[in-house]
């Protein structure tokens, strides 16, 4: 089994949306290892190294995990800048675990084409991007899909906090909306804006 990864973004020392990821890495921990997961001790870790960082910018913390391992890398972060996206489809798909092992993402990712970034389509409704979740905007409210691949860490996060409603989005409902924003751990909603025009079906 592949190794479990997850990545938080550390802005001036701080680990975004810590509590998150350490929940997903425990019941990540639980459903597929059926281990126990010291989520106290990894949390001392990771406020320990991040505290020796030289200076506030921005980077990616990843971790490798699984039941018997555990690793960290600090990354310097940027935003992969994106202005096309190209629908794929895909009716077997399944990430619904943060796995290391993207190989089905990447041959996905292998028919976007001259876009940027693709919009996974699985039985006709839209799920992800390739590296991030998804939102809406309907000219009053942002909605995501509730049919992700994978359930983010910043999406429960805007989830709980009501700052974006979930509802089943077809592919030819798409258009419908005025615009897309990309999010995930590194990025926040609205911080990757696309007008819909820019998705090719």
């Amino acid at each position: 089994m592949s190794l479990l990864l997850e990545s938080i973004k550390v802005e001036n020392k701080n680990a975004e949306l810590l509590d998150y990821h350490l929940t997903r890495m425990r019941e990540s921990n639980t459903h597929l290892f059926s281990s126990n997961f010291d989520s106290e001790k990894v949390r001392a870790h990771i406020l320990e190294l991040i505290s020796n960082i030289g200076d506030n910018g921005l980077y990616k913390l990843r971790i490798l995990y699984n039941q018997n391992k555990f690793s960290t890398e600090l990354i310097p972060y940027s935003v992969r800048p994106i202005n096309s996206i190209q629908c794929v489809y895909d009716n077997d798909i399944s990430y619904d675990f943060k796995f290391a092992d993207r190989t089905q993402l990447k041959t996905l990712f292998s028919q976007r084409g001259s876009s940027d970034d693709i919009l996974i389509i699985k039985d006709g409704l839209v799920t992800d991007s390739y590296y991030a979740n998804v939102a809406f905007f309907d000219g009053r409210s942002w909605i995501t899909p509730a049919t992700p691949l994978l359930q983010g860490t910043r999406r429960s996060q805007k989830i709980s906090n009501s700052q974006v409603g979930v509802q089943i989005i077809h592919v030819d409902h798409i258009h419908s909306f005025e615009k897309i924003s990309l999010f995930n751990a590194m990025l926040d909603l609205e911080e990757l804006v696309l007008p819909t025009a820019s998705i090719q079906l």
